[in-house]
């Protein structure tokens, strides 16, 4: 597996997390003694891997009665599998049952929408994690209007480290596709029981921080 170009071929995924700014900076004049004192600012994100199966099971008989036909059983199983497989990672995703037990993937609303669980091996409740923690949710009643986006958008940026992406489940999206006109094309990955992940490119770059839109669900953040 890669990720941003690089390789990941351990027990965990680890990658730092960036939770305050280097606070020995900033102007100076001539031969003024300077601050290099060492500041704690990045911590390790340890996610471990989780595995997937998909069975695919056809009985003997049924090949050998469908040798030579107009049906091949083994390529349309194949293509259910798939299918089936798809249905599975997308449930995982949004934390729907039954892809929701501890064997599963975090889903989006395990990191996107609580302040008091684990997640990467960093526990919310403790003080000094408060950064690892999503912004307090905000009430949209119902809709999704561009200023709401953007009024997230601004309080959720650190330098240059700003929201990239829109993570909605259905009823967002529905909401989200009447009140906005795109500028740019938007990816689409959708199923029937886990609802729809979709995502947009914003004009800049990603997200430190997570703001949570509620009602209808939805988030905004960054999953670069």
């Amino acid at each position: 597996m890669t990720r941003n170009g690089k390789k990941f071929g351990m027990g965990e995924i680890v990658y730092p997390e960036v939770f305050q700014e280097e606070q020995t900076g900033g102007a100076y004049f001539g031969d003024q003694l300077l601050d290099t004192a060492v500041v704690d600012s990045v911590t390790p994100a340890n996610q471990v891997w989780r595995f997937y199966r998909q069975s695919m099971a056809i009985p003997i008989t049924d090949i050998i009665l469908n040798r030579g036909g107009y049906l091949n059983l083994v390529k349309t199983k194949y293509e259910i599998a798939s299918a089936s497989f798809l249905q599975k990672l997308s449930r995982a995703i949004w934390g729907t049952a039954p892809q929701n037990t501890t064997l599963d993937v975090d889903s989006i609303p395990t990191w996107l929408n609580s302040q008091t669980n684990t997640v990467a091996g960093i526990n919310r409740t403790t003080a000094a994690n408060a950064f690892w923690r999503p912004q307090t949710a905000v009430a949209l009643g119902g809709t999704i209007l561009p200023s709401q986006l953007e009024a997230g958008y601004q309080s959720t940026v650190f330098g240059y480290d700003e929201p990239d992406v829109l993570t909605m489940n259905n009823a967002c999206y529905g909401s989200f596709s009447l009140t906005i006109s795109l500028p740019q094309p938007l990816t689409l990955a959708s199923s029937a029981s886990g609802g729809i992940a979709s995502k947009t490119k914003c004009h800049r770059a990603p997200s430190v921080t997570t703001l949570c839109l509620i009602t209808p669900l939805c988030f905004l953040t960054d999953l670069t």
